[in-house]
């Protein structure tokens, strides 16, 4: 598996931030073995998008009102 692969299963939560990890740090052959940095960054993504999902589940929308007033005085603006 490549990195890209591995990369894009853990953005579809298909995989942990751990096995993501250590398949990362597996592949030698194709692609770099992780470093420090792209597993912090897996996973402070990972947790990022998660919150985000979480809070956009548990909102609730508020409908907007949609209000017309009457001419003040009487007047408008058409002639």
């Amino acid at each position: 598996m490549t990195k890209s692969e591995i990369l894009q299963k853990l953005a579809n939560h298909e995989l942990t931030v751990e096995e993501a990890s250590r398949l990362l740090a597996s592949t030698k052959g194709n692609t770099p073995s992780a470093t420090t940095r792209e597993r912090e960054y897996l996973a402070l993504y990972t947790r990022a998008h998660e919150a985000g999902m979480a809070a956009g589940n548990a909102a609730t929308p508020t409908p907007m009102l949609w209000v017309v007033h009457p001419p003040l005085w009487g007047m408008t603006s058409t002639p």
